[in-house]
């Protein structure tokens, strides 16, 4: 790539992308942050920077500093173009994974509401019916009492679960 004149070969390099695209999966993986893999990359930069700088030292006299330059900007632009393709990958896992986490939890909010509905549902018919029958016999007004009492326990009980699943 260095050598090549084409400044997005390593951009097409399929190898490369797929090796790039591997670390942000790895990375990923191990739950490293987006800060991480920008300090990794600064490190990489930093450690191809200083290997320019000893080689051309050792390059004969006459040869042209332009052509460290050249080589040096190439590999800073690959560094770059790598450290895109990882970042993506990257973040990509991280959306997805946020997706997968939203779809979940808007499930289990749409089961949670309705569980919550029945038995509220339920203690109000009861409520209702005492107030609208306001001449039932003790057995029946009994009863209502009886049913309404059930469903808001129920509610206690849901609530409760709810509480213990949040905390854990």
């Amino acid at each position: 790539y260095v050598a090549a004149s084409a400044p997005d070969a390593i951009a097409a390099n399929t190898g490369i992308q797929s090796k790039a695209h591997e670390l942000g999966v790895l990375r990923f993986e191990q739950q490293a942050s987006v800060h991480q893999l920008l300090r990794e990359y600064r490190i990489l930069g930093s450690v191809i920077a200083q290997f320019v700088n000893d080689e051309t030292k050792t390059l004969p006299i006459g040869t042209s500093p332009s052509e460290a330059v050249v080589a040096l900007t190439r590999l800073s632009d690959a560094v770059f173009v790598l450290l895109q393709m990882t970042v993506d990958t990257f973040v990509g896992k991280y959306t997805e994974q946020i997706e997968s986490q939203t779809a979940r939890l808007e499930g289990f909010n749409r089961m949670v509401t309705h569980e919550l509905r029945q038995p509220l549902h339920n203690a109000q018919i009861a409520m209702d019916l005492l107030t609208q029958d306001p001449g039932a016999d003790a057995a029946t007004t009994a009863q209502y009492l009886d049913l309404g009492r059930r469903e808001i326990g129920r509610l206690a009980d849901l609530i409760r679960m709810l509480g213990t699943l949040a905390r854990s």
